[in-house]
């Protein structure tokens, strides 16, 4: 279980995986706009409203 801060900033499991794809894309200019894409989006998603299930 992820909480949001996590996501938004990419922290934590998020920062370990998101190293490993920049090391995998370092020299390809696609992959690594690909990989920012994929930051902003769980950025965004991370911002969403809704029902926090740390709360239950």
């Amino acid at each position: 279980m992820s909480f949001p801060s996590e996501v938004r900033h990419q922290t934590e499991s998020f920062a370990v995986a998101f190293a490993e794809h920049e090391k995998k894309y370092k020299d390809d200019v696609e992959g690594m706009q690909k990989v920012k894409g994929w930051r902003t989006a769980l950025s965004a998603a991370a911002d969403l409203k809704g029902c926090n299930v740390h709360d239950r």
